[in-house]
């Protein structure tokens, strides 16, 4: 169960003049002692998930919204799939429908 939103921004992997917003899902905080070393959001990944975790671009306008609130964190939106499930890895039946309030931990100049 996805219970842990966390918001970071960090340079785009195929252009890193533009910045990306990248918000990761967990099922337990982040270890702040992992935040507080990792370098890249590569770094991140790695100390969150163990290596591994599934992804997804969102792409679309209306997949997606999201607002900085007073306190820093981000708020909003992500339905993805068109509303649908879709299947990933020919096994695993996934769709996207919620709403979310993000911290916002950490500005990475260092995507990998």
């Amino acid at each position: 169960m996805v219970a842990h939103a966390s918001a970071f921004r960090a340079p785009d992997s195929f252009n890193e003049k533009e910045t990306n917003t990248v918000f990761l899902l967990t099922e337990t905080p982040f270890a702040e002692a992992d935040l507080k070393k990792a370098v890249t959001l590569a770094e991140v990944f790695k100390a969150g998930f163990g290596g591994s975790c599934y992804f997804t671009t969102v792409s679309l306008p209306s997949e997606w919204e999201h607002t900085e609130t007073p306190d820093g964190s981000l708020s909003g939106y992500v339905r993805i799939f068109g509303g649908h499930e879709t299947t990933v890895f020919s096994k695993y039946k996934l769709f996207y429908d919620f709403t979310f309030k993000a911290a916002r931990l950490k500005d990475f100049k260092k995507r990998r």
